[in-house]
């Protein structure tokens, strides 16, 4: 990651933009203070987000009453995913 000032910023923002979307961020500094200019992955907006879980639960059928198994069985998986 490479710093750079605000003056740097101002007069490279298309450049700087450029590298940071490309994978390369930058440290800007100015007066002791630091910020980061770095990609991010835009989720879904969360109200239509919801609105697909809930579709999609309502089109899976009723609702199925699950054993003590089928919850631990569901951690395992969840927790696996988190490694």
């Amino acid at each position: 990651m490479k710093a750079i000032t605000v003056s740097e910023l101002k007069a490279n923002v298309g450049k700087i933009v450029d590298q940071a979307l490309a994978g390369e961020p930058s440290l800007i500094f100015r007066n002791g203070k630091f910020a980061i200019l770095r990609p991010i992955e835009v989720m879904a907006d969360d109200t239509k987000l919801h609105q697909q879980w809930i579709d999609e639960a309502f089109a899976s059928g009723p609702a199925e009453e699950k054993s003590e198994a089928d919850w631990h069985a569901l951690k395992r998986r969840a927790l696996a995913k988190r490694k």
